[in-house]
């Protein structure tokens, strides 16, 4: 599992942003008449971020969530905002200024079964 302090990057942002990290983790067996044919695991993790600047949003995203990586996509966010915000400028002013820190663990509270259990 990704053990991350995201509020470590909030010095990053200079204008409203969404930093996310997310892990996605799967077990697949398949049998055909009692025969194991698959039986594999994998977990599969990314960071994306989404930047506001005067009515635009800049979005970027990458599936390696190293420390660097996570620089980058922020960066990366917050100049495709730039960008576009000098394209369309509409100047709609900043979002309400309110912090928040939202963490979202939706893995199940099951106990949870060894691949050799399920097999």
């Amino acid at each position: 599992m990704i053990q991350k302090n995201l509020s470590h990057y909030s010095k990053l942002f200079n204008e409203y942003t969404e930093l996310r990290l997310q892990e996605n983790r799967d077990i697949g067996i398949a049998m055909v008449k009692g025969n194991i044919v698959k039986n594999t695991k994998a977990a599969v993790s990314g960071v994306s971020a989404r930047v506001y600047k005067d009515g635009v949003w800049g979005f970027s995203s990458n599936p390696d969530s190293s420390d660097e990586k996570i620089k980058q996509v922020i960066k990366s966010a917050r100049d495709n905002a730039v960008f576009l915000n000098s394209k369309e400028k509409r100047n709609a002013g900043k979002l309400p200024e309110e912090s928040a820190v939202s963490e979202n663990d939706f893995s199940t509270k099951k106990h949870k079964k060894s691949q050799k259990d399920l097999i």
